[in-house]
């Protein structure tokens, strides 16, 4: 897969897209790359056909006169298409940069799907998957996007997991899997080591935590509008944090929440950053004492609303000091 991989994006470093110059579908140029999206496809065919006793359509993008600008290997559901409906995409940057991969919706018919929205005026990405005309600009459409950037190296089982997430996502959204079986795990797994309960326990959280999200996030985002440990304030790169877990529409509120610039929000949620309530000061694990994350260590965040009994909660069960 990662030899293939590489190809798709090889071939869009030598022949960027040039609106209003497309390379023709038939032209012989594109017989290699063709050849790496069909193989590919293949790969993830004999990965995934079958995955918790479901058949899937495995579509690789193809176009109808010109080569596309946005290549894709598409994942389909029984009874989902690429124009309509919900599925997981491997999908290219135009620029040979990698691919974005991840659950998501038809960009002409929209499923309502709590989506992120990755571009913003302005902004610059390093996977671009917007094509040219406007049912073909991808960015937006991803519920879980991750980026796997070019060259893809070393072990496969990070875009594997990602990848088994996202379908996990997709039949959620189709009321074909429940949030009890993604935690469940695979019937003939046997062991589930634990880097892949984490993984379904993060699609868990994607699915429960983003109902209300955004409601929580704007209380948050009034209340502090920036990140509250590193002052970070570019909006649309903070997050709403939950300081005790998700469990209904009661805990999404305010003093249950941090606006947490998004990488903190992550050590946060892993236990490696939290603050101190009974000195209201940011606490780190102390492997991050030695990293750029050292200057947070002590600061002062007595100006924080959140609940002291929530604080203490991840302070004595989620933070690990060690």
């Amino acid at each position: 897969m990662i030899e293939h991989f590489n190809k798709v994006c090889e071939f869009r470093r030598i022949n960027p897209p040039k609106k209003g110059a497309g390379i023709k579908t038939n032209d012989p140029i594109t017989a290699s790359v063709k050849g790496s999206l069909l193989s590919l496809k293949s790969e993830l065919e004999t990965m995934f056909q079958g995955y918790r006793g479901h058949t899937f359509r495995f579509q690789e993008s193809r176009g109808a006169t010109l080569f596309p600008f946005v290549t894709h290997v598409s994942i389909l559901p029984k009874g989902q298409e690429v124009s309509n409906g919900i599925y997981v995409v491997l999908c290219f940057d135009k620029n040979g940069n990698g691919a974005l991969v991840g659950c998501t919706e038809s960009k002409s018919n929209r499923k309502g799907l709590p989506t992120i929205e990755r571009k913003v005026r302005g902004s610059k990405l390093k996977i671009d998957v917007d094509g040219s005309s406007q049912n073909t600009k991808y960015n937006n459409v991803f519920v879980n996007p991750r980026e796997f950037m070019y060259p893809l190296k070393g072990d496969l089982q990070d875009l594997v997991e990602h990848i088994r997430a996202s379908l996990d996502l997709a039949l959620h959204y189709l009321g074909e899997l429940t949030e009890e079986d993604i935690l469940g795990g695979d019937e003939h797994d046997g062991f589930i080591p634990p880097n892949k309960k984490d993984v379904r326990a993060r699609t868990l959280r994607q699915i429960v935590a983003r109902r209300g999200q955004k409601k929580f996030r704007d209380s948050l985002i009034k209340q502090y509008k920036r990140c509250v440990f590193t002052d970070f304030c570019v909006v649309e790169a903070l997050e709403a944090a939950h300081i005790m877990p998700y469990n209904g529409d009661e805990t999404n509120h305010v003093q249950n929440g941090l606006l947490l610039r998004s990488d903190i929000h992550t050590l946060f949620d892993l236990g490696l950053i939290s603050v101190n309530p009974d000195t209201m000061r940011v606490v780190l694990n102390s492997g991050l004492l030695e990293s750029e994350y050292a200057n947070l260590d002590g600061k002062d965040v007595s100006s924080l609303i959140a609940n002291k009994g929530c604080l203490r909660d991840h302070f004595d069960t989620t933070f690990k000091k060690d």
